[in-house]
């Protein structure tokens, strides 16, 4: 039993042996950071290069934001359950906002601001990789003291009308965000483009065709009740 216990020791302790080989000291950290440090630096280079060019061709963006409060309209003898205000609560306001991000109320704003002769809005915000080295093109005269192209208008001035109000409305209906507060009656109101005054134009433009909308609805409503009243009378005198 003796020997055989002695002749395990040496085993073992050969195997911690080989087990401490297999620490990385700092030596080999070193001699890796040696040897790859070429790559390692290529590596670094090509990424600070990669983050300048899209800083430099990605145009900052603003946001500006209103919000508008919905006039809840309820018939009398449904005021009194609760779970009933709040679904055609609910289906009123989701159809308001419905009614701000419609084609009408787009219409409205662009004709309103001109949008469609504006090139620096129909630009897009995040442009192809052709458009942003021909940024980086236009950076690089600039700064030599030549002057800066104009392909972003004369590509727009070569489409067509239809194409232009599509290409507007298009643009306009990606920065336009409309979200209810909420369970309230407040719906906020937001566009984001790279112009801020021009973010805050089209704001309050919107909410401002939103009002004209609503009102002309109800007096197109009006009319329309004043107009079969009128005609029920007549009928009756007739009679």
């Amino acid at each position: 039993m003796n020997r055989l216990f002695a002749s395990q020791w040496p085993l073992a302790t050969n195997q911690q042996v080989n087990a401490g080989q297999d620490f990385i000291g700092l030596s080999d950290i070193t001699g890796f950071l040696r040897h790859y440090v070429g790559t390692i630096t290529a590596c670094l280079v090509a990424a600070f290069l990669v983050a300048w060019f899209y800083n430099s061709t990605t145009d900052p963006v603003f946001t500006a934001s209103a919000q508008i409060l919905i006039e809840p309209r309820l018939p009398q003898h449904l005021q009194e359950g609760a779970e009933v205000n709040l679904s055609l609560d609910t289906a009123q306001i989701e159809s308001q906002i419905a009614v701000m991000q419609s084609e009408k109320i787009a219409s409205m704003v662009i004709d309103r601001l001109k949008l469609i002769e504006n090139t620096n809005f129909n630009r897009p915000r995040a442009p192809i990789l052709i458009e942003r080295f021909r940024k980086i093109r236009d950076k690089i005269a600039e700064a030599l003291g030549f002057q800066k192209s104009t392909w972003a208008s004369e590509a727009f001035a070569k489409l067509t009308d239809y194409q232009k109000s599509r290409l507007t409305m298009l643009i306009f209906r990606n920065g336009l965000d409309v979200r209810r507060v909420g369970v309230s009656y407040a719906i906020d109101i937001s566009f984001t483009s790279a112009d801020p005054e021009g973010a805050a134009r089209i704001v309050n433009a919107t909410t401002d065709a939103f009002v004209h909308e609503q009102v002309e609805t109800k007096a197109d409503a009006a009319r329309e009740g004043g107009a079969w009243l009128e005609q029920r009378l007549q009928q009756l005198r007739t009679r």
